[in-house]
Formats: C-alpha cells, structure tokens, sequence
C-alpha cells in the first residue's frame, strides 16, 4: 500500500511518501512521534526525537518503544543517547513479546560505511581519534554515531570501552560530519563522511522501514539491514 507518514530529525522533520519508492521533504520544529501506516493498519513506530522527549502519547521514547514491542509491534528509531542497558532491555522486551525494531544511531547509509571502514583499519593501526562536528541545536555530544564508532574501534582493538578520544564541534553552517585520524609512525590516513542536507537519511529510513518487519529481534545499527 502507499507509505505516508511523518517523522522529525531533532530539529527538523521528515514526510515520506510513496513516489519512485520513497520521497522526503519539509522541515518544522515540532517534535513529535508518528506512526507509520499500511492502509489503516500500524505497522511501525518512527521515532527520531529526543531521547528524553515526549512523543504525541506524551511518553518518552523509551517507553513509546517499550509500549509498541509489548504489543508486537515494530519500531524504527533515531534517536540517539541510548545507553547500553536502554538497548539491552528493550531487546529483552521485544524477545519475550514478539516485537522488533532497528534503533539506529544514523540513517546516511554512508556514516554506516565510515564505521566499517573504521573497523577495517582497526587491523592495521593503532592511533585513532575522531572529531564530530554538527550545528549548533545539537544536544548531546558526542554525537550517538560518532561514539558508536568509538565503542567499534575500542571492541576491535580488544581494549575498554570510552578509551577511543572524541571531540565534538557544534558551529554553525554544518549539519553533520565525523571524521575518523588513523595514523602509525609513519603515515596518517582520514576518514571523513559529511551529510549536507537531511536528504541524506532518505535512504536509511527507508530501507529500515521495509526490512524491519523481516527482523526477529530488536537490532542496534543499520548495518544488520545491509546486503
């Protein structure tokens, strides 16, 4: 059936609907959760607001989603600042009710490949230090993708989690960026992937909206989602 729903991206919004497979435009300021519908039947929660935000239920997002897996359903989220024992328990959650879901800490298929990238130099380097930089209404730092590929190198490299350095940057003019510095004591190499615009999430959203419902399980990162 068409796919109309409505989801924001902390300080703007998304609208997908079906044309060429998916289109996303507007922009507003109000924070909300909406429901992703198949003709009239809810099919899954999309949530990219603050973690500690209130949706449309006035509930947090942790308790929308905990809500939507108790009751079978699936859930896509955005949001980040979810914190390991948040994921672990909704996991649980969706286990023992039948729910599931994909909570991604970004959607730009590309940020998912400088984390893969990441972990591949994780073989060869031992010196990394990543720097994100986002505009200025950016409420947590460091940003949920660029600690992700933190707690990547940190699992990779056998050592524990938080040892990787992170800098967070928050200027204007720049939407999203991360950047990843590998270097031995004789070469240096960067990794940089930049999103300038929200189009950017098209593709993530899109693709973890349709493959959610092939899930069994609540996963964290969109990488389960790829080929």
């Amino acid at each position: 059936g068409d796919i109309n729903f409505n989801a924001t991206t902390g300080t703007g919004s998304v609208a997908v609907t079906k044309q060429q497979g998916a289109l996303i435009t507007g922009t507003t300021t109000k924070a909300d959760t909406q429901q992703f519908k198949v003709g009239n039947t809810t099919y899954v929660l999309v949530e990219s607001t603050a973690l500690n935000g209130t949706t449309g239920d006035k509930l947090s997002v942790k308790e929308a989603a905990e809500k939507m897996l108790k009751a079978g359903k699936s859930i896509v989220i955005g949001t980040t600042g979810f914190n390991k024992e948040d994921v672990d328990y909704l996991k649980e959650v969706a286990k023992e009710y039948g729910g599931r879901g994909v909570i991604a800490p970004n959607f730009s298929v590309g940020a998912i490949l400088i984390n893969k990238f990441t972990e591949i130099c994780s073989h060869y380097f031992d010196n990394f230090e990543i720097v994100e930089y986002h505009h200025v209404n950016k409420k947590d730092q460091p940003s949920g993708t660029a600690t992700y590929i933190a707690n990547t190198l940190d699992c990779a490299l056998k050592r524990k989690l938080a040892s990787t350095h992170v800098h967070s940057v928050r200027m204007p003019g720049v939407l999203a960026k991360h950047q990843v510095l590998v270097s031995d004591e004789y070469q240096t190499l960067e990794l940089i992937h930049q999103s300038n615009s929200r189009h950017s999430f098209e593709k993530g959203i899109i693709l973890a909206i349709r493959k959610v419902g092939e899930l069994n399980e609540l996963v964290y990162g969109l990488q389960h989602l790829l080929d």
